[in-house]
């Protein structure tokens, strides 16, 4: 198997701001990929409805306009953009926390961009009397602490990009030298695949590690698998916990 591995982000909360909501509560890392390997191409015809699709990603990715067009010709080349590939690395990266979301943006040298979003905490809004109040009424929501756990429930990981993508839900729990998967929903809605000549095959989750064990993390991991021109790849997001939570993602 042609073996293609990119390394993403991940976001990090520590257990003493899991317990402070207002407080900052993510960091980002990205680890090098190991050696690049050989891909395959195949020239694909996208549909009107393809290209509107992928131009309106280059919007919601913040691609610059006067690389769009050569992004475009790549895809209908069949050729994986380098944000999708997992043989390069980003140019730079900027992190933003936003209505309790952390956003982790990667720009690469084809001026791809590839964008990985994680829930820490509900988001916040403005109430009636010009106060801050949690929206919990979906997405990642504050649990009540039990036995020294602090939760999370419901907590989105997201990994996006112009041609590509998906998610899964989760919730976990921290306390000191500990970490804990307490359960996981798969989101098979969340995937899309705007490049015709790259075949859906399936997709699953599977529990990795309910609870942690000394430096061993407890893990929850989805995986997705496609072809292009014959050559199977295998995209895996994955959550991890020790005392604290983040995301990982890669391909092979």
């Amino acid at each position: 198997m042609t073996t293609l591995t990119k390394t993403l982000r991940y976001v990090a909360c520590s257990t003493a701001a899991l317990a402070m909501l207002s407080a900052p509560i993510g960091l980002a890392h990205a680890e090098a990929p190991s050696a690049p390997a050989s891909s395959s191409t195949v020239t694909v015809g996208l549909s009107d409805d393809d290209r509107a699709a992928i131009m309106a990603k280059f919007d919601e990715l913040g691609v610059k306009e006067n690389v769009r067009a050569s992004l475009l010709a790549k895809v209908e080349a069949g050729v994986v953009l380098d944000a999708e590939s997992g043989l390069a690395e980003p140019l730079y990266v900027t992190d933003t926390k936003k209505d309790g979301k952390l956003q982790s943006r990667e720009v690469y040298a084809d001026g791809s961009v590839l964008m990985t979003v994680v829930e820490l905490e509900p988001a916040r809004i403005s109430g009636p009397s010009g106060g801050i109040s949690p929206q919990a009424v979906s997405g990642c929501k504050v649990l009540s602490n039990l036995n020294g756990w602090i939760r999370r429930g419901d907590c989105r990981v997201d990994v996006s990009a112009a041609t590509i993508g998906f998610a899964f839900q989760a919730s976990y729990s921290v306390k000191t030298g500990y970490g804990r998967v307490d359960s996981y929903v798969n989101l098979p809605s969340s995937y899309y695949n705007y490049m015709p000549g790259r075949h859906y095959e399936d997709e699953g989750m599977y529990m990795m590690r309910s609870l942690s064990s000394g430096s061993s993390y407890a893990a929850v991991r989805k995986w997705v698998r496609t072809s292009v021109a014959g050559v199977t790849s295998y995209r895996y997001l994955e959550m991890r916990v020790l005392t604290s939570a983040w995301s990982h993602a890669w391909t092979s």
